[in-house]
């Protein structure tokens, strides 16, 4: 049986799938041992990643086959193969140096030749970057980090609004605008965040329909930025949920929200 050499690994980098594990993506050029580039063949694979040395535990190890093409490069993507042991999206990438073993069988089958693992050098770093951008927040629940309560989030769960904790006083309409568009002054609650605004009419309402989880509200009317003419704009009463227009001078409670 022909013995396979693998020469080299090229395009080291992470596949980016929302909602899905970590994806490695790489090639290899296959030749012999005759110095042969093996083309067009079915072959069989074994990945291990292997921790802190090149002969350290295999902390992963997944079979898959592939095919080489005319140049003998074998695309291969850890992660999307039959998994023997360990779990990918469980390896701290932070705590030791990482190395990746690939074997193949030019048969398609298991009796894989042995190869000399490849550290992985950014690619751990990169990794790290990606799952603390996958942050996803759900509606109704509770981040101190963005402020307040989550009332609403987008399609991805990455975006939404944000409710105060406690009101910001009682105000008329125009005066609580001119506070919320000074961004240097306002401030919610010893909150970092310079953004705070009037909620929508139907934000305000999401607020209401909440507002046993959030608490801390008044029973009388809420302002929302929604306006009714010029000198009119839409509240919403918390006992009762009911809404109206009032006058603008007069005096309403105020809670604040902010877009994340």
């Amino acid at each position: 049986m022909k013995k396979i050499l693998i020469l080299l690994i090229l395009c080291l980098t992470i596949v980016v799938v929302a909602q899905e594990p970590e994806k490695i993506s790489y090639q290899v050029l296959v030749k012999d041992l005759d110095n042969n580039i093996v083309t067009s063949s079915i072959v069989g694979v074994r990945i291990s990643i292997l921790q802190t040395t090149t002969i350290g535990k295999a902390v992963y190890v997944e079979r898959q086959t592939t095919t080489t093409n005319l140049s003998g490069l074998a695309v291969l993507k850890v992660g999307v193969g039959n998994v023997v042991s360990g779990d990918l999206n469980k390896i701290d990438w932070s705590t030791h140096k990482y190395f990746i073993k690939t074997e193949i069988d030019p048969t398609g089958g298991k009796n894989y030749s042995v190869t000399n693992p490849i550290q992985l050098l950014s690619l751990p770093k990169l990794i790290r970057v990606k799952k603390k951008s996958k942050a996803v927040y759900k509606v109704n629940k509770m981040y101190p980090k963005l402020g307040g309560f989550v009332i609403k989030v987008e399609s991805g769960g990455k975006h939404g609004v944000v409710v105060a904790m406690q009101d910001q006083g009682i105000s008329n309409w125009y005066k609580v605008n001119d506070l919320l568009s000074d961004k240097s002054n306002f401030d919610v609650n010893g909150s970092k965040f310079k953004d705070w605004r009037l909620p929508t009419k139907q934000e305000l309402n999401l607020i209401y329909l909440s507002k046993s989880s959030i608490g801390n509200f008044a029973t009388n009317g809420y302002w929302s930025s929604t306006e009714i003419y010029k000198t009119y704009a839409w509240i919403q009463f918390f006992y009762f949920g009911n809404r109206a227009i009032y006058y603008k001078p007069f005096s309403n409670h105020v809670r604040a929200v902010r877009t994340f």
